[in-house]
């Protein structure tokens, strides 16, 4: 006899799986006409139940269902099944596949893990078709599911559930779950769940979300699982379930390093880097001889300006694998951003005995180069990077400006001109376009550049510090010193931008003004002779004006 179906039966109960066939068995011989069973199983168990019941009841004329994708009206479907009329038994697989869009995951089968803000179209449908199902299909539906979508049903849809005929449940034997559970377990990080489709990482989630709802999971198992799956959703970019994947993980294993990595890993691509700072040193505590946990906290703290810090970092992550390409051309780029431009490229060196094909390497080390102003050195190092993405518009953006600096102005308009074919909406292309237009006399193109520049990014300090000196040489002073004014407002402790305001303002005649503009310049900056100069210029004119005003009076 099978149990009444209430809520409580939500809860695992261990059952004898020899046994629960036989009750299967003698309810599936038993009926006549319509009736509505669900049976709780994995998709193997599911197939062999299947089979081994076609072979039992040869009397019984059975269909199959496979529903391998998400769908919204189950009773359209069957009517289109041919001889429907001839059957006593429909077997239904795969109705999880329309539930899962609407289950928050990460939760380790714990059964709290439904979106309530909505219900999804099939469970509405069965819902309110239900007479309809009884009154048109003389035959007996079997529902084979995970458990997962099992509670998914009792608590979203509770009209149709309720006229169910009976709930049989085949928990994995041991050895089923050991290698359902070593099926999920993946040693290359991302890279194999980077090649699979959208629908492939799809169905492991769920697969994974099946395995969580076995009771007989030991803890250990079950964070691993939580793990990979959060690791499925951190590739689709659903940031919010992997984090509460990775954070139960550590929360039901505490010294599962893996757990605490992602935490921190996902938190990071959040932007919430005090948070991940904190996972990656809890993370030390219990595995501090995994390069990967010191690289990752280098980039953290590189984030969080410390860059001195994450330098310490990424040495003990080559200390602990010199041959790191990832800790080195990190370690290169947090050199860069102190101005240690020859260490930089040295370990950009480093890093491409490593990986010769590594594009960021040849990527920084063309900037280091290039602020160190070896332009033929820079030119060939963005050029090898091109070679291996030959339609990165950064790539393209930086190979133009380094040949604009060479001279090679036709060159390097033809670089900014195929990086806004790749991306129209660059606003660093369109400015370095607009230096090297206005270096070409071409003005008024490069102010229209720099114009489409700031509706991208409005808060660009240095776009509207170059649209300030373009207006400035065509002369139109009030637009240029409204300019120079924006600079301003976004980076108070520009001086090279009060230097430039006290210009215009000078130019308009309105001394005194650029007077308090250039003080202000050589109070941020007092080593800058031209200040100084400019500056005894201007009091040398405003003397001589008053002195002139006095004679006149």
């Amino acid at each position: 006899m099978t149990r009444p179906l209430t809520e409580w039966d939500t809860e695992p109960i261990i059952r004898d799986p020899d046994e629960e066939y036989r009750v299967l068995e003698r309810s599936l011989r038993r009926v006549k006409g319509f009736g509505l069973y669900f049976v709780v199983c994995s998709p193997f168990e599911s197939k062999q139940i299947i089979t081994k019941m076609k072979a039992t009841l040869p009397q019984k004329r059975t269909g199959i269902l496979y529903l391998p994708e998400e769908i919204y009206n189950l009773y359209q479907i069957i009517e289109l099944i041919p001889d429907k009329d001839k059957l006593n038994i429909l077997f239904i697989t795969g109705l999880e596949y329309s539930l899962n869009a609407y289950i928050k995951p990460g939760y380790g089968g714990e059964g709290n893990y439904y979106n309530l803000d909505s219900l999804p179209p099939l469970l509405g449908h069965l819902n309110l078709q239900r007479e309809r199902f009884r009154d048109t299909f003389n035959f007996c539906f079997v529902f084979l599911i995970p458990r997962f979508a099992h509670k998914f049903l009792i608590r979203r849809a509770p009209d149709f559930y309720d006229w169910s005929s009976g709930y049989f449940e085949f928990p994995m034997n041991a050895e089923l779950l050991k290698t359902e559970v070593q099926s999920y377990q993946v040693e290359q990080d991302f890279e194999e769940y980077e090649n699979l489709t959208p629908q492939e990482r799809y169905q492991k989630t769920l697969g994974i979300e099946a395995l969580l709802d076995e009771p007989e999971l030991s803890p250990e198992t079950r964070a691993n699982l939580l793990v990979e799956q959060g690791k499925l959703l951190l590739v689709s970019e659903d940031y919010e379930h992997s984090l509460k994947c990775f954070e139960n993980a550590g929360t039901i294993s505490p010294d599962n390093y893996k757990a605490v990595f992602y935490t921190g890993l996902v938190l990071s691509d959040l932007g919430r880097f005090e948070e991940a700072l904190t996972k990656y040193d809890q993370l030390l505590t219990i595995k501090n001889d995994w390069n990967k946990a010191w690289n990752n906290r280098g980039i953290t703290l590189l984030e969080l300006g410390q860059v001195e810090q994450a330098i310490k970092s990424y040495d003990q992550a080559l200390a602990l694998k010199p041959d790191d390409h990832r800790a080195r051309n990190n370690r290169a780029g947090a050199l860069f951003e102190l101005g240690r431009y020859e260490e930089a490229i040295a370990d950009y060196d480093q890093a491409l005995t490593i990986k010769p094909d590594k594009t960021l390497a040849f990527y920084g080390r063309s900037l280091a180069l290039w602020r160190l102003g070896r332009l033929d050195e820079a030119l060939a190092s963005i050029d090898q990077a091109l070679i291996l993405q030959p339609d990165d518009e950064q790539i393209l953006n930086v190979r133009g400006a380094i040949l604009g600096d060479l001279g090679r102005f036709e060159e390097a308009l033809d670089c900014f001109d195929r990086a806004l074919v790749i991306n129209p909406t660059g606003d660093s292309i369109l400015n370095n376009r607009a230096i090297l237009l206005s270096n070409l006399g071409r003005t008024e193109e490069a102010i229209m550049n720099l114009d489409k520049a700031l509706v991208l990014n409005p808060n660009d300090d240095a776009a509207w510090n170059n649209r300030g000196i373009f207006l400035g040489t065509v002369e139109q002073l009030e637009e240029s010193l409204f300019s120079f004014d924006k600079v301003i407002d976004l980076k108070p402790d520009n001086d090279a931008a009060w230097y430039n305001r006290a210009v215009t303002l000078w130019q308009l005649n309105r001394l005194e003004e650029a007077l308090a503009s250039y003080n202000q310049a050589i109070a941020l900056n007092p080593e800058e002779p031209l200040y100084q100069e400019n500056k005894k210029e201007l009091l040398s004119q405003i003397e001589s004006s008053q002195a002139h005003k006095q004679t006149a009076e």
